[in-house]
């Protein structure tokens, strides 16, 4: 997993929220407008409490008899809305949103709403809280995004570091006499400080990642199987090095704890996994 990059200030948050609000019409429009004030304390309101690390404590909103309104920015197709769409993915590294971040497991189809547009309308088209993910994850998440204690349950991809570190584990389970294998995965604490692993224990247990994973490992092992087969069978050698490298490739991408660069380096690492390989073949 690794961070996402926020939008610049430039156009600022508030202008392309504008954008947005003028390309509505009666009787959307004009409520807006009526109520510009309020919807711009709340967007500096956001701007403050991220660079504090303080969004839990942002408050409910006041906006809420205007919520339908509000929403509807996000909720109908104008050219505004998808230059903010726009700007979101044109400002992040190649290739990084071809995963949803919240699992790195499905391509993006939709925009999470971390603060939750049911209980912040206010903040449905603020470019920093849009974050791109898959159908499932936004599901999942829904609005429930406190603990009983105040916490936040998911990782902000814009603002919350994510530590460099290996926290996602795997380990691979052959079953005789198949020649092949699965995989159980897991989290433990990396070296992180004690909030950056509660947060990051909530997020993976939240969204179910682990079984996900789990689910989902079999077919990840057979299609790296057979690119290994293919490696061999077009003059290529090593096959333990070309699996480390293609891992080494995605963590590039998507962090060193990329369930799929973790899976390949526990391939590449195995004593079996030419036997394997030459079973693909």
């Amino acid at each position: 997993m690794k961070n996402l990059a926020a939008l610049g200030n430039e156009p600022t948050y508030l202008s392309r929220y504008v954008a947005i609000r003028d390309s509505k019409r009666a009787p959307v429009r004009p409520v807006l407008t009526q109520n510009h004030a309020q919807i711009a304390e709340r967007y500096q309101e956001l701007l403050d409490r991220a660079e504090e690390n303080d969004l839990e404590n942002i408050g409910d909103s006041p906006l809420l008899g205007i919520c339908k309104e509000l929403r509807a920015c996000y909720g109908g197709v104008t050219n505004s809305l998808l230059v903010l769409k726009k700007a979101i993915k044109d400002a992040q590294v190649e290739r990084q949103l071809k995963y949803c971040p919240y699992c790195l497991m499905t391509s993006n189809d939709t925009h999470d709403h971390y603060l939750p547009a049911v209980r912040f309308p206010e903040f449905a088209v603020h470019g920093l809280n849009l974050v791109p993910c898959c159908f499932r994850c936004n599901a999942i998440k829904d609005d429930d995004w406190l603990d009983a204690a105040g916490r936040r349950r998911h990782i902000h991809f814009y603002l919350d570091p994510i530590p460099d570190a290996e926290f996602l584990k795997v380990e691979l389970l052959v079953v005789p006499p198949l020649a092949g294998a699965g995989a159980t995965f897991s989290i433990e604490q990396a070296g992180m400080d004690d909030e950056e692993w509660r947060l990051i224990r909530e997020h993976f247990t939240r969204l179910h990642l682990i079984e996900r994973y789990n689910d989902n490992a079999n077919n990840e092992i057979a299609e790296f199987l057979e690119a290994g087969a293919t490696h061999l069978q077009t003059g290529g050698h090593d096959v333990r090095a070309f699996l480390r490298t293609q891992g080494n490739k995605g963590a590039e991408i998507f962090g060193r704890s990329n369930w799929r660069s973790v899976l390949l380096w526990a391939l590449a690492g195995h004593a079996d996994v030419e036997d394997w390989i030459a079973a693909a073949m």
